[in-house]
């Protein structure tokens, strides 16, 4: 889980109390690491993997409302400049590690 918290950038007990909810919920579950007995493999239930899938297609079909608003033309300037904005990001996180 320590993975998982680097990547979303929070504490190791803030992981541990989402993953309790989310197991509760029986959206995940935890299962030992065959490799190394200390360590947990979190995964997606059938439930959860559904309820990402549902989560994913809406916000689809939202940003894809949202974006209407822009000309072709213009969503291409959006993205080159999220991607110039990303990259920069990226590279101060790196640097700051």
């Amino acid at each position: 889980m320590n993975v998982i918290g680097k990547k979303v950038l929070l504490t190791s007990a803030s992981i541990t109390a989402a993953v309790d909810r989310l197991e509760t919920r029986k959206l995940l579950r935890r299962t030992s690491d065959p490799k190394d007995g200390r360590s947990r493999i979190v995964e997606l239930t059938q439930s959860g993997r559904r309820l990402i899938e549902q989560a994913f297609q809406k916000y689809e079909r939202d940003m894809e409302e949202t974006m209407a608003v822009l000309k072709s033309a213009e969503r291409v300037d959006l993205v080159r400049l999220l991607k110039k904005v990303g990259m920069w990001a990226a590279a101060r996180l790196d640097d700051k590690r």
